[in-house]
Parts: structure tokens; sequence; C-alpha cells
């Protein structure tokens, strides 16, 4: 019998207070997490004996239904049938959750950012293991047109990810999701990795861990760029989206409103994407650098407390993609038999689940 997803996302909106207490609504791989204006106004019993309901949690500011695997059906059904999109709405003075600590926010932030395109993510990743794998028993050819179709497929959206990171960051951070693309775009593009070739006109911080070549500049600014670009990056698309939305609305203050529609979007792409590419960028990955070479100091001093370490981080190291580093070790760890750290620490919340 076929489950009555439109009835169950009804009942829901009606036990958490009715669509006028719904502050925000997202959606995970099991979870319903709603950011409600009032909680005290859900019933929170009745959602917990509610048929297709496997429980509720109240955390981090949230309060989440849990469904299961039919969380998208029932989610999609919330949205089609209510005037609640999945995006922010304004919250009213009672908002309990304006007393969220710092924490909550921070895991607010990277939840909201992620959570719309983890699945996805997940399914290209698996594309990219099944390319992998066929290339082990040579199914796969490295030149031939069967591995550059497949190779793309699961690659792609890897290598523009910043592009979905700002679609996502842009709705945070409450900014113009086209700008916000266009800042994206111009980290990816590709003539600009391009910049890195030939030789170096001069290097900047010689003999330091943050030796940078510089193939150019902008208007006397040296241009720094990591190696192979920023395609794939995380931290640099994040903190050059929230500086976007810091500009935007300034912007939109100081331009007159009859020019407003057009000029703010001028404004804020030129200077936040040509500073995202300056300054933001090279800031961004030189912190990144800094974590790795504090790790790698760790590691000298005791590989225990660098094992425990990184696989209690290691999370966190993933929500920000600072784990690329680390994982050629893990192959290299795995094909030697040797057993890594934070795949035990993994292993026991998968168990539990």
């Amino acid at each position: 019998m076929a489950k009555d997803y439109k009835k169950l996302a009804k009942e829901i909106i009606e036990h958490v207070g009715g669509e006028n207490n719904v502050s925000e609504l997202h959606s995970c791989m099991t979870r319903l997490r709603f950011y409600l204006k009032d909680e005290d106004l859900a019933d929170t019993d009745y959602l917990k004996n509610l048929e297709g309901v496997v429980t509720v949690i109240q955390a981090s500011g949230q309060y989440q239904v849990v469904i299961g695997s039919d969380v998208g059906a029932v989610y999609e059904a919330i949205l089609n049938n209510s005037n609640i999109d999945g995006r922010h709405a304004e919250s009213t003075t009672n908002n309990k959750n304006k007393d969220r600590t710092l924490l909550d926010k921070f895991i607010d932030l990277i939840s909201g950012i992620f959570q719309p395109f983890i699945l996805v993510l997940s399914a290209t990743g698996m594309i990219k293991g099944l390319v992998a794998l066929l290339g082990v028993f040579g199914l796969n050819e490295a030149n031939s047109g069967f591995y550059a179709v497949l190779n793309a497929v699961g690659d792609g959206f890897f290598q523009f990810l910043p592009v979905v990171i700002a679609l996502t960051a842009a709705k945070k951070f409450r900014m113009n999701i086209y700008s916000a693309l266009a800042i994206a775009f111009a980290l990816v593009y590709p003539s600009l990795s391009d910049l890195s070739a030939g030789e170096p006109l001069y290097t900047l911080f010689t003999g330091t861990p943050f030796s940078a070549d510089v193939f150019t500049t902008f208007l006397g600014i040296p241009v720094l760029l990591p190696p192979g670009g920023y395609y794939s990056t995380v931290i640099p698309t994040i903190l050059a989206i929230w500086f976007g939305a810091k500009v935007e609305k300034g912007f939109k203050k100081i331009i007159p409103s009859v020019v407003n529609s057009f000029l703010t979007p001028f404004f804020t792409v030129l200077v936040a994407a040509s500073l995202a590419i300056l300054v933001i960028g090279p800031v961004a990955t030189w912190g990144t650098d800094l974590i790795g070479l504090v790790f790698m100091g760790i590691y000298k001093l005791s590989p225990l407390i660098f094992g425990a370490l990184v696989g209690g981080l290691w999370q966190l190291l993933v929500m920000f993609g600072l784990h690329w580093g680390w994982l050629l070790l893990g192959y290299y760890s795995f094909l030697n038999k040797v057993l890594h750290q934070f795949c035990l620490i993994q292993e026991a919340p998968v168990l539990v689940y």
C-alpha cells in the first residue's frame, strides 16, 4: 500500500505549530530539520507516536523530525502543500533560537551549506570509485573514450564544487544567488589556473613554509594561486561568499534605489570576486597549509597523539575539504595493511546508527 506523504506532511506541519511557527526548514538523509519560532507550540509527544515518524530530537537549536529513508518524499510533500519554501523566513522577536551558542551556529552554518547537495556528492563519489575500480581490473584504459566520459560524470561535480557551495552559502548568508555564482565562477575560471604556467616573475616569502611563486600581477598586486587553482576548494569559497554578502549589503545601503537593481550586483561582483582571488583565496590557502604543518609537527612528535587527534577531528576536516591531503596516506597505509585510527572512529557511530 502506497504511503500518503501528503497526509503525513500535513500532520507534521500542524503539530510543529503550523506554517507560521516555522522559521526555517531543511532536510538531510533521514530527518526534517525545523527551526521553530516557539518550540513550546510543537506537540512532541504526538509527533513521536505519529505513524511515519521514527522519533523527534531537539538539539542545537533544531527541532528534528526523524523520518528515515522516506524523508525526501515527505520534504517534497511539505514544500508542495504549504507556503514553506525550505529557506529562511523572517524570525519573530520571541524566537528562542536567538540564544544558540556559537558552536550551534557554526554547526548550523556548515550543515546548511552542505546538506542540500550531500546525497549528490555521495553519488558522484561512488561514480569516481567505480571508475577507479574498473581501472584496477583493467577495464578502463586511461586514454579511452569510455574512461573520459565516466571520469567527467564522476569528477565534474567535485571539480566545480565551489559553484555548488556558492549556491547554498548564498542562501545562508542572505546574498543574491546569482552574484554569489559569479564570484564562484571567477574562482574556477580555467584561464586563472593557466596563469601559473611558465617561469615565475619572483617568489614571495622565500625560505618559509608559505613560499609562493608570483607569475603575474594585478595593478602591481601579486596574484597568488594554489597549485591547480581553486577547483574543489571549500574554505576559500565559503569565505568569499561571506565577504560578498557583506559587500552586497553595504552597496545596497549607499546606492540610490533607482539604480540599485543593476549597480549593486555590478559593484558586488567586481569588488568581491577580485578580492576573493587576490586576498581571500591566498589567505585561506595559507591557513589550510598552516593546519597541515601543525598536524605534521604533531605526527613527528608522537604518531599516537596524531592518530587520536586526526581521528577525533576527521568529520570536521571532511566538512572543510581538509581531508584530501590525508587520503593518499590512507591509501598507502591500506595497501600496506595498516588501519587508520579515523576509520575506527567512524565505524562506531555507523554501527550504532
